[in-house]
């Protein structure tokens, strides 16, 4: 993991994205990390973990269970941090929410 990632958050994002790995083979094309952490200005006590997680393809209605079930088993062994992310398609990527069909979390 890069190292400009907190040390404190590294194994939250290690555990969500080898649950992502678990999960949902084939579905995670990218995940990349913006917001506080990105301008290296997180602060471990008020900030959140902000990130895009890019998919291959649409969601279907079993892998958004499986994305939801993946946050709540996080939630439940990360209580302290809150992801906050969106999961898109790469073609979405820079295109204003009202142009892009809702992510599924």
């Amino acid at each position: 993991m890069d190292t400009r990632i907190p040390e404190c958050i590294r194994p939250l994002l290690n555990d969500y994205l080898l649950l992502l790995q678990i999960e949902l083979p084939g579905l995670i094309e990218g995940f990349y990390i913006h917001g506080s952490i990105a301008l290296n200005a997180f602060n471990p006590y008020l900030s959140d973990i902000d990130f895009i997680t890019i998919l291959i393809q649409r969601a279907t209605t079993s892998e958004v269970k499986k994305l939801k079930a993946v946050h709540k088993k996080l939630e439940l062994s990360y209580p302290q941090w809150k992801l906050e992310g969106s999961y898109l398609l790469l073609e979405d990527v820079g295109r204003e929410q009202q142009e892009i069909t809702p992510y599924p979390i």
